[in-house]
């Protein structure tokens, strides 16, 4: 997986993770605190997974750009569509 385009986004796409669960999301994967070993200083993250995700959490309502998959929950078919 390359990196994200800078340092800056790296930092957006950290703190939309890490919001979540503030929100009330639960991380079921978190790759936002990764180093590459060959380039420390780099703009890489590994993917992160959001559970339990609702259309009022910032990780929602934002584009995130990065490697993050925000998973949300429904009832039924039609509460889902």
């Amino acid at each position: 997986m390359g990196p994200v385009i800078s340092p800056e986004s790296k930092l957006r796409i950290k703190n939309l993770v890490k919001g979540s669960i503030k929100e009330g999301a639960k991380l079921i994967l978190d790759g936002t605190d990764y180093v590459h070993p060959d380039f420390p200083n780099g703009n890489f993250l590994k993917p992160s997974i959001i559970d339990h995700v609702t259309p009022d959490m910032k990780c929602y309502t934002e584009e995130i750009f990065g490697p993050v998959l925000c998973i949300m929950r429904a009832d039924n078919l039609e509460q889902a569509l």
